[in-house]
């Protein structure tokens, strides 16, 4: 009797073991599951014809295999040819697509205006920019204020949907 038992004891656990590998649980808010890859303080560059296009610093990615997505948090992208910096907490980078889409507070930053929204999608290489859940776009002398935003042409901005203008 004491034989079986220690015998099937061990066997249960290296079966338990291997359900558990196959169906992996799920870990996090992100739905990711034991099976994933975390990258840390990560810094890339787009560089084009000896130009800097865009520099990017990500404090963490997490890849989750069969997947085509990074979870990011604390996200951070600058151009230094229009002296431009957007930031987010968290979002996911589509590895196929090449696009970011950021769903907490995202804030952007020039010398002179400051953007900002509650969520946002954004393709690098088009270059192209959209939020649809509000958007505050601060100057020095004025306050503009929109439900949605698009870049138009890399180089002009859009604003839609009871647009209003505060000039100070």
């Amino acid at each position: 009797m004491k034989k079986t038992i220690y015998l099937t004891l061990p066997l249960l656990i290296i079966l338990s073991g291997l359900i558990l590998l196959k169906h992996p649980l799920q870990t996090d808010q992100f739905g990711l599951h034991t099976e994933s890859s975390v990258m840390k303080d990560i810094k890339i560059k787009k560089i084009l014809k000896d130009s800097v296009q865009w520099v990017a610093s990500i404090k963490e990615a997490r890849f989750t295999q069969n997947q085509d997505v990074a979870y990011l948090s604390d996200v951070s992208i600058y151009y230094p040819e229009r002296q431009f910096r957007l930031s987010s907490e968290s979002g996911v980078y589509n590895l196929k697509k090449g696009t970011i889409r950021f769903d907490s507070t995202v804030k952007g930053y020039t010398e002179k205006l400051q953007f900002e929204t509650s969520n946002l999608k954004y393709n690098p290489e088009k270059g192209s920019i959209s939020a649809k859940n509000g958007v505050i776009i601060r100057g020095k002398r004025l306050t503009i204020t929109g439900e949605r935003a698009k870049l138009k042409d890399r180089n002009r901005l859009e604003i839609e949907g009871n647009v209003k203008t505060i000039f100070k």
